[in-house]
């Protein structure tokens, strides 16, 4: 994955309870993150959380800022 492919993992639902979880892959194009950006406005997601690997974080973390909280996290922690 990684360069080509995006897992992403969308939880909703109550904190006190058993969340939904809908998971997707997206390309990592432009075109495709504004997908993601789209379906994340869709379904009500306030927050995205993405791993710092590389430079491929970069894109990710860009296209859906605006729309959503978008918090970039290290992999070791």
């Amino acid at each position: 994955m990684g360069k080509k492919i995006l897992a992403a993992c969308i939880m909703t639902g109550p904190l006190d309870g058993e969340p939904r979880v809908a998971r997707r892959r997206f390309g990592t194009v432009t075109a495709e993150l504004e997908s993601l950006r789209e379906r994340l406005k869709t379904e009500g997601i306030a927050h995205l959380v993405t791993e710092s690997t590389g430079s491929y974080w970069k894109p990710v973390f860009n296209v859906p800022e605006g729309s959503v909280k978008v918090f970039l996290a290290t992999p070791r922690k």
